[in-house]
C-alpha cells in the first residue's frame, strides 16, 4: 500500500486514468485457492500496526476474516484459531538466493513452515516497478520448487500509477497493459491482487467517486479469466489524506458485491487497523466500528456466495443504467435480461455511478448463473430477470436455493449496494 509522498504522488495521476488488458494464461500449479479469500492490509500481525494476539485472532475469525498477516512467531495463535498464514519474512527475498548464508536461512524457514495445515501463502512484495519482475520471478520459482503448495502473495498497482512507477514506456493504457501482461509472463503467478481506491472528497468536503474503479476492475477480470488465474480486490475501507473519504458501510457493501459480479474470487480490506488512518475496521484500542460489523456481515456473504461459484468461469460483468468506463452493456442476447430493459443513461464524471451491474458465470461459455448487483449505495432498488429457463435463488443466510414463483422470471429486492446470485434451475 502506498503511505506518505507515494500516495500525494498517486492522488495527482487518478483523474485522468484507465486501461484494457488481457494476458496469456500463466503456468498452471499445484497451489489452489480453496475457500475464497477474505484478506486485510493493517491490523493484527501486519508490520507497525497491531500484534497478532489471541484476542484480535479470534476477533478476526469472528469477523470472517481467513487469511492473517505473521510472522514465524506468531503461528502458534494462527494454529490455535486455525486460520490461514500470509507469512512475512525480511528472508522471503530476492537477495536471500545471491548468497549462501542466506539462501541457507530461506531454505529452513520453508523447511519450518510448508508442511503446517494452515500455511497458505508467502508474502513477497507490495508494488513492484515490472523492472523488479525478473528478480521476483526467481523468487517465485524458486519457492515454488521448495514449496509448490503454497502461493507467493505479489500487489499489483492500480492503473493511476505512472509510467515510471509501473517500470513501463508507452501511452496510456497500453503501459498499464503491459506492465500486467509482464507480470503473468514474467513471474507466472498462482492468482492476482491489485487495489484500486474510488471514494474520494473536495476540500469544501464534498463527496465524489473516482472515475477508473470499473476500468481496473474490468481489465483485471479480463486479464485473470484469459490467464485461468483467481484474482483479489483490493478495497478501500478507510481514510489516509484529506482528499480521500471512508466509505460507509453501504459503500463497503458496493465494493465488495461489485467484486463478485466481476469474478473476483478473493476481497481485501485496506485497513483493518493502520496509524493515522481514519474510519478503519477497529479503533486504536482494537473496538470493533460500524464497518467492522457491516464487513462481518458481508464477508461472509462474499464467502458463501463465491463457493457456490467456484466451479464455474466468470464470463463476464455488463452495465444496465449508467455505463461507467471500463463498463460494457448487456448484450441484447444475454441468457438473463432485465425486465423492463433499463435504458442507458449518461456518466458523467466523478458522479456515482448507478444502474445495476449483472455478473455472468457457466461453462463453455454458456452462462447458467448471473450475480445482480444494485449500484445505487444510498438507496433499496427491485428489479426484474427473465431467462428461458425457470431461476432460481440463492440464500446467504441458509445457504439454500429458492425456485422463483413465477418460473421464468425473479423479482429481486437489493438493499443499497447489495445483491443477488441467481441460477437457472437444474
Amino acid at each position: 500500500m502506498r503511505t506518505g509522498n507515494e500516495i500525494l504522488v498517486v492522488a495527482a495521476l487518478v483523474l485522468c486514468m484507465g486501461a484494457l488488458i488481457g494476458g496469456p494464461a500463466g503456468a498452471g500449479q499445484s497451489w489452489t485457492i480453496g475457500e475464497p479469500i477474505v484478506g486485510y492490509w493493517g491490523g493484527p500481525g501486519y508490520p507497525g500496526a497491531l500484534p497478532l494476539t489471541a484476542a484480535y485472532a479470534k476477533q478476526l475469525k469472528d469477523g470472517g476474516w481467513n487469511l492473517v498477516h505473521c510472522t514465524e512467531a506468531d503461528i502458534p495463535v494462527v494454529n490455535e484459531f486455525g486460520m490461514r498464514m500470509l507469512l512475512r519474512d525480511p528472508l522471503i527475498a530476492p537477495q536471500s538466493l545471491d548468497n549462501p548464508q542466506t539462501k541457507g536461512l530461506l531454505d529452513a524457514l520453508v523447511d519450518r513452515v510448508k508442511d503446517n495445515p494452515n500455511m497458505y501463502m508467502y508474502y513477497l512484495v507490495d508494488e513492484p516497478s515490472s523492472k523488479l519482475f525478473p528478480d521476483y520471478a526467481r523468487l517465485v520459482a524458486y519457492l515454488r520448487e521448495r514449496d509448490p503448495k503454497h502461493a507467493a502473495y505479489i500487489d499489483l498497482f492500480p492503473t493511476y500509477a505512472s509510467n515510471e512507477m509501473l517500470g513501463e514506456t508507452g501511452e496510456f493504457p497500453l503501459a498499464y497493459k503491459a506492465y500486467v501482461n509482464d507480470f503473468i509472463n514474467i513471474i507466472k503467478p498462482d492468482f492476482i491482487s491489485y487495489d484500486n481506491y474510488h471514494f474520494f472528497k473536495t476540500p469544501e468536503n464534498v463527496s465524489y467517486d473516482a472515475n477508473w474503479y470499473f476500468q481496473n476492475l474490468a481489465l483485471i477480470r479480463q486479464a485473470a479469466s484469459d490467464a485461468n488465474l483467481p484474482f483479489m480486490n483490493i478495497i478501500q475501507c478507510s481514510s489516509w489524506a484529506p482528499h480521500v473519504r471512508v466509505p460507509t458501510p453501504k459503500e463497503f457493501r458496493w465494493l465488495v458485491y461489485t467484486s463478485i459480479a466481476y469474478g473476483a474470487q478473493a476481497t481485501c480490506q485496506y485497513v483493518y487497523y493502520y496509524p493515522e488512518h481514519a474510519g478503519n475496521m477497529v479503533d486504536k484500542d482494537g473496538n470493533p466500528t460500524e464497518l467492522y460489523f457491516e464487513a462481518q456481515k458481508t464477508n461472509f456473504e462474499f464467502i458463501s456466495i463465491v463457493k457456490q461459484l467456484k466451479d464455474l468461469k466468470s464470463l463476464g460483468a455488463y452495465h444496465a443504467g449508467i455505463i461507467p468506463p471500463g463498463g460494457t452493456p448487456l448484450p441484447s442476447n444475454s441468457v438473463f435480461q432485465f425486465v423492463p430493459k433499463i435504458p442507458q443513461r449518461e456518466y458523467v464524471l466523478n458522479q456515482q455511478v448507478t444502474g445495476f451491474v449483472m455478473g455472468l458465470f457457466g461453462n463453455n461459455g454458456q452462462a447458467t448463473s448471473a450475480v445482480v448487483v444494485n449500484l445505487d449505495y444510498r438507496n433499496f432498488k427491485s428489479i426484474s430477470i427473465s431467462a428461458p429457463a425457470d431461476i432460481e435463488v440463492f440464500n446467504t443466510g441458509s445457504n439454500k436455493w429458492t425456485k422463483s414463483p413465477t418460473g421464468k422470471t425473479i423479482e429481486l429486492n437489493l438493499p443499497a449496494g447489495s445483491g443477488k446470485l441467481i441460477r437457472l434451475v437444474k
